[in-house]
């Protein structure tokens, strides 16, 4: 048995899962951590940036990480996404990092991110051979990835995340209809610039996955008791409450969503009806696994590679 370890730098959030594995599967979740911390900012002229308090928290974060792979002596692969992906200042935040914490971690492209993403969040149908959509709503970006059973077919990654969309529209998080249709708006043209064949990614089975897919699965129960999957009735019901709630303040006896959550949620469920009204899905099937799951079996393939 042999433990391995996945670091994920996000927009919102930075991540550690450490897994064992015995003959190539999973085991046992040794640990699954989520810090919260939004690592980019805007400058004066609106270049993306990462602040020096915002470095220096990040390189703690990645610290703690350290000790904790240490511990577990977990194999580790580190990745970083869209915030680090679009700062002026990235590569200089990962080299800190590494001279701090001895901690490498790699910034990826969107299209990397996407594969990650799709062998991950397709575990959770081992056996399924047909189609597959994979949708992941991040802080910074969306990835749309297409597949066919295990095999990683085609993805796009778009400028659009729930962080990106509030600071864009919502900078103090509080709503309004003009706010969320301002978003609609931006996703849309966003899929129309990156997606222009969307059938092409068209599928009998809608996967959705990470951090805005979550917030809808934990909502489902309190909405829709009947519904088994995220259904365009309970996006719809979400949008609803979102309205009901622009401020805040309004938001936070939603007490089983997190406050960095109800921060964006209107943001999130904007981008998630847009997606669902541009390529006609009814609904979505919630997906536990993603990136990180897809780095560790990254990881597993190199082993077995060396012997």
């Amino acid at each position: 048995m042999k433990n391995y370890a996945a670091i994920d730098i996000g927009s919102n959030s930075f991540h550690l899962k450490i897994i064992s594995v015995e003959e190539g599967r999973f085991r046992d979740a040794l640990l699954d951590k989520r810090i919260v911390h939004r690592l980019a900012a805007k400058d004066a002229s609106g270049r993306t940036y990462i602040p020096e308090e915002r470095i220096v928290r990040g390189i703690a974060i990645i610290g703690e990480f350290a000790d904790d792979i240490s511990f577990h002596q977990a194999s580790y692969l580190g990745m970083a996404t869209s915030a680090v992906r679009e700062s002026v200042n990235g590569e200089e935040f990962l080299q800190r990092v590494k001279d701090m914490t001895g901690i490498t971690v790699e910034k990826i492209t969107g299209h990397r991110e996407a594969e990650f993403i799709y062998e991950g969040a397709t575990m959770l149908f081992p056996q399924e051979k047909g189609d597959m959509t994979v949708i992941d709503i991040g802080g910074g970006s969306t990835e749309i990835i297409k597949g066919r059973g295990t095999e990683y077919l085609r993805a796009e990654s778009m400028p659009v995340g729930a962080v990106r969309c509030s600071q864009m529209f919502a900078p103090e998080f509080d709503y309004s209809d003009e706010s969320m249709q301002q978003i609609r708006e931006y996703t849309l043209h966003q899929l129309i610039l990156h997606f222009p064949e969307k059938e092409m990614y068209l599928s009998p089975l809608v996967i959705g996955t990470s951090g805005t897919f979550n917030s809808l699965s934990m909502i489902r129960p309190f909405l829709s008791a009947e519904e088994k999957h995220i259904s365009y009735n309970l996006i719809r019901e979400t949008e609803a409450l979102c309205r009901a709630n622009y401020l805040l303040k309004d938001r936070l006896w939603l007490t089983y969503l997190e406050q960095n959550k109800l921060e964006i949620l209107p943001a999130s469920i904007s981008i998630v009806r847009a997606i669902a009204d541009y390529f006609g899905f009814a609904g979505f099937i919630y997906s536990p696994y993603a990136i990180r799951e897809g780095m560790i079996r990254e990881l597993i393939r190199k082993d077995a590679a060396v012997g």
